[in-house]
């Protein structure tokens, strides 16, 4: 972040509102619910996925996700999922690296959005 951190505000959104009705029943999402659902899947999934037989392995700060997978929780196409993603990459807020089993996404942190993750830790 800037120099300015100490004057700068924000929310904690806990890990308990994934559960809220406000949230599992918004579909489909907008695009700032699509933001913080993908901040919360970096932050809250497995860093080892099997699929298709072989193990898929992120670090910190990444997720490996089909792109149809994203578009179903998110209540959208997968067109319009896939180019809302490349919108986030584009704006420098994430980085994908896709294959045809899936895409592994890495949140980079962006003072354009204002959103950081942090992990156990304290690290972003």
């Amino acid at each position: 972040m800037n120099q300015n951190d100490d004057n700068q505000k924000g929310v904690f959104i806990g890990e308990k509102f994934l559960q809220h009705w406000s949230y599992t029943k918004r579909k489909p999402f907008s695009h700032s619910m699509a933001i913080v659902d993908l901040a919360f899947l970096i932050l809250r999934e497995k860093r080892k996925k099997l699929h298709r037989a072989t193990i898929k392995e992120c670090a910190e700060g990444q997720v490996f996700m089909a792109i149809q997978n994203i578009a179903i929780r998110w209540g959208w196409s997968r067109c319009k999922t896939k180019k809302f993603l490349e919108l986030l990459e584009d704006e420098g807020i994430i980085e994908i690296d896709a294959s045809g089993e899936g895409a592994i996404i890495s949140w980079l942190e962006s003072e354009e959005i204002g959103i950081s993750i942090k992990f156990e830790g304290g690290g972003a």
